[in-house]
């Protein structure tokens, strides 16, 4: 069964080397995308009065040190996810301590419009 992983990865200097890791370990392809939390926006939005009414991402940010890193990826297969966890603790270390990151996985029953790309 294809599996989905995904991680908010918050030390962008990892993201390369990350990177690498995931396709070494068996993704194909991964999509990067930039992200904050929602704990982050309240303090933020909470200090600043320059802000619109409907602020986007980019009014919240002032920088792109305050982004995280989110990456996700399918898999083929389940087993090829534990791979993918074990690569990525051993670049960032335990995501156990706060402001460090998340990382989860899923089993997906239906995949449609998935392409791959050619080696």
């Amino acid at each position: 069964m294809k599996t989905m992983v995904l991680l908010v990865l918050q030390n962008g200097e990892l993201l390369d080397e990350i990177l690498i890791a995931w396709r070494e370990n068996g993704a194909k392809g991964v999509t990067v995308l930039p992200s904050v939390g929602m704990s982050h926006l309240s303090r933020r939005a909470a200090l600043r009065e320059d802000l619109p009414l409907l602020p986007g991402i980019d009014d919240l940010l002032e920088t792109t040190e305050d982004q995280n890193h989110t990456l996700f990826t399918i898999l083929d297969e389940e087993a090829t996810s534990e791979k993918i966890i074990d690569a990525t603790l051993a670049i960032t270390g335990s995501l156990d301590q706060p402001n460090t990151g998340i990382i989860a996985t899923w089993p997906l029953s239906k995949v449609i419009g998935l392409n791959r790309c050619e080696e």
